[in-house]
């Protein structure tokens, strides 16, 4: 069984200021996507491809407004309130921004705590911290500081801790290590590593970095403009990658471009076309744009959606 299967999603977000007029914009068109039982997913593309966006569709920290997203075979919007409880402890997320996410008037010890209680989780609190301290390799001291006490890497070796505090099967990882020194993502990137092999915790990895994603997942869906435009066995993606813009990411991580110079390229004037191509930086856009995106089939796991 999968544990998360989209169908048909559909997310309109509203864009404007108080001087502009509102207008409503496809953000997010899935027409299926699934993550298996025992698969750690990676989601690649550009800012404003939508990567974040199912991060928070998967978390219910928004619902979609069209289609259905099932959590174990049921309507992730319709659980009940036991089966949300329970769902929250299975599934957790790791944000990029750790100290965004902590009460800075809390220390470590209550912030790790936290979630112990609102779950009311039968555990023993010290037993427990002391634990996940030790899986994150942290000081069992370090509960008494507050989160500016400490290093930024620690501060996400925090984060991890927190998700890990109510044993999740499931960890969706946001930009996890973006914003820490080369020498600190490497830390992280073995400690999610080994977490995933000596705890089974699997992964939905959204990253910028292709070599996060190779590290750590076994299946990639590359994004473009809210659109799914390839996917396959993480192997098949890097090793022989068919879509043009996957391609051009692949050209532009030798490269070190900044994808964020790409993000004024997009043009979203095909938001409501969603049977046409999304991909307008294509040198065969022209020819094709009017055509609807055809499905080729390379293997049993490896799909492009180009007319290509």
């Amino acid at each position: 069984m999968s544990i998360f299967k989209l169908k048909n999603v559909k997310k309109y977000f509203e864009r404007g200021g108080f001087f502009l007029k509102k207008d409503r914009f496809l953000a997010l068109d899935l027409k299926e996507m699934e993550i298996g039982e025992n698969h750690s997913v990676g989601l690649i593309g550009e800012s404003g491809s939508g990567k974040t966006t199912i991060a928070k569709l998967l978390m219910r920290l928004i619902k979609p407004d069209e289609g259905i997203i099932e959590y174990r075979g049921k309507n992730l919007n319709d659980l009940t309130r036991s089966e949300l409880r329970e769902y929250r402890q299975r599934c957790q997320m790791i944000f990029q921004d750790p100290s965004a996410q902590f009460n800075p008037r809390m220390k470590i010890y209550d912030i790790l705590r936290e979630p112990i209680l609102i779950n009311k989780m039968a555990l023993n609190e010290e037993e427990r911290i002391a634990e996940v301290l030790n899986l994150v390799s942290l000081p069992t001291d370090i509960r008494h500081r507050y989160i500016h006490q400490i290093s930024g890497g620690q501060r996400q070796r925090i984060s991890i801790a927190r998700a890990l505090i109510s044993n999740p099967s499931f960890i969706i990882c946001d930009e996890p290590v973006s914003a820490l020194d080369i020498s600190v993502q490497s830390q992280i990137l073995n400690l999610l590593y080994d977490l995933k092999n000596n705890l089974n915790v699997n992964y939905l990895m959204i990253s910028h970095d292709l070599s996060v994603v190779r590290f750590l997942c076994d299946f990639v869906y590359i994004l473009y403009n809210g659109k799914i435009v390839e996917q396959g066995k993480t192997c098949e993606i890097f090793q022989e990658p068919v879509h043009p813009y996957t391609k051009e990411l692949m050209e532009s991580a030798l490269l070190k471009i900044d994808d964020s110079k790409l993000l004024g390229m997009i043009d979203d004037s095909h938001d409501e076309m969603s049977g046409l191509c999304p991909y307008t930086r294509c040198s065969r856009y022209s020819c094709c744009r009017s055509t609807e995106i055809r499905e080729i089939k390379i293997t049993d796991t490896h799909r492009v959606f180009c007319n290509v």
